[in-house]
């Protein structure tokens, strides 16, 4: 699972994942780009700045997961960014 969160809001995700059972996971901070939140470059022209979080997780714990950062979403009242992918992972060591 792929989460692209505005940095804001990773205490509130993190605490989310470790609700499901989450405990391993990378974060990888000051994620530059544009969407639909506009540009986040941390600077006049984009402020703000994002990260992602990378996890891998079992295909029974998504929906729950998913359900929970919905309601992240739902509850922002200034449309933070906040996006998860889920893609399959065949093999890892």
């Amino acid at each position: 699972m792929n989460i692209i969160l505005d940095s804001d809001l990773e205490n509130e995700v993190l605490t989310t994942l470790r609700s499901h059972g989450i405990s391993h996971y990378t974060v990888f901070e000051d994620v530059k780009g544009v969407g639909r939140s506009g540009p986040k470059y941390n600077d006049q022209v984009g402020p703000g700045i994002n990260k992602v979080i990378y996890t891998i997780i079992e295909d029974e714990r998504v929906t729950g997961i998913i359900s929970s950062l919905r309601k992240i979403k739902e509850n922002d009242k200034i449309r933070m960014t906040l996006k998860a992918f889920v893609s399959p992972v065949e093999q890892f060591i």
